[in-house]
């Protein structure tokens, strides 16, 4: 929210708002762990990929600052998809 405040745009005011907007849902039947790791992984693999957009839109953009945030945070999610792929085999 402060990258897009400092940017002069208007992050989402609300939680319910954000769920509107959110690519990635909420899932409510998870019958196990296992499943609920399955669901974390794929909600992480979206992220990614929005954020990977994100980076390149941005640095289309010239604006560096956002692409360096994004690309500490999606290295974090890659290495914990990567963990939990593990995990799951």
């Amino acid at each position: 929210a402060e990258r897009i405040k400092t940017l002069e745009g208007r992050p989402v005011p609300s939680y319910s708002e954000f769920l509107n907007v959110a690519d990635i849902k909420e899932e409510t039947d998870v019958a196990s762990g296992k499943d609920t790791v399955k669901g974390v992984v794929t909600g992480l693999q979206k992220l990614v990929e929005r954020e990977r957009a994100i980076i390149e839109m941005a640095s289309e953009n010239g604006d560096e600052t956002t692409a360096d945030i994004l690309t500490g945070f999606m290295g974090e999610q890659e290495k914990m998809i990567w963990m939990y792929n593990a995990f799951l085999k």
